[in-house]
């Protein structure tokens, strides 16, 4: 009899999360080997959804220069800085994904268990943009304003790559979902969870690509001529 399950995963993308990624590619073609008492169910093509996040953005003004240089430093975030690395400006964002699949799965004719993906819904985003402005700077002065602006620049450049790279993301889940077949799992549980690691393992590469251009994009702002420019607006830093 043929069951259905809809199972939630939530991966965080971020430098420490790549091997997380990387470890789920290895399992699903040993799992496929072991598929050959198992029959696919006749269904339609496998319903694939990728919903991209934009971030809502949130000002944090809670922390001075000197709270957000010991705090941030070393971060890969985009942060603006004036000389000595004092940090009067940063927006951290965390990319996630989220998958959620809906599965069949039925017991092996062999023992085990079988699984055929019929539906998968991957939410890629940033649930948070979150920008610090130094305490320090009053709302409406000229330190304030300008740091504000560049780090809208930052946000804005996040979210033109998450759109620029959607076509394949959703391009690498399609394909995911359409290759998979049906695979074999030694329990119902591990069958029902395999659809989710096959779809993040085909993201792995274009999530990569994406944090690399973001990186760039923002480091392109982020230049010591460009700081000097944005200093030269206002008297007090």
């Amino acid at each position: 009899m043929l069951t259905e399950f809809v199972s939630a995963g939530r991966v965080v993308v971020r430098a420490g999360a790549a091997a997380a990624f990387l470890l789920l590619a290895a399992a699903p073609a040993a799992q496929a080997s072991a598929a050959a008492g198992c029959r696919a169910v006749p269904h339609g093509p496998v319903e694939t959804e990728v919903v991209l996040d934009p971030g809502r953005v949130v000002l944090d003004v809670s922390r001075d220069k000197m709270q957000l240089t010991t705090l941030f430093q070393g971060s890969d975030n985009a942060r603006m800085t004036t000389g000595g690395w004092t940090t009067v400006g940063l927006t951290e964002s965390s990319l996630e994904v989220r998958t959620a699949t809906r599965t069949a799965t039925w017991p092996a004719p062999g023992g085990g268990w079988c699984a055929q993906l019929q539906g998968a819904r991957v939410e890629i985003g940033y649930p948070e943009l979150r920008v610090y402005i130094p305490a320090d700077f009053r709302p409406g002065s000229c330190a304030y304003t300008t740091v504000h602006d560049h780090e809208l620049e930052h946000v804005a450049i996040t979210r033109e790559v998450l759109m620029r790279h959607a076509p394949h993301l959703d391009r690498a889940v399609r394909r995911a979902g359409d290759g998979m077949g049906v695979r074999w799992a030694a329990t119902a549980q591990e069958a029902k969870s395999l659809a989710a690691g096959v779809i993040n393992a085909a993201l792995a590469q274009p999530l990569e690509a994406l944090r690399a251009e973001h990186r760039l994009r923002n480091a392109a702002i982020d230049t010591a001529d460009n700081y000097h420019g944005l200093q030269q607006r206002c008297d007090a830093w």
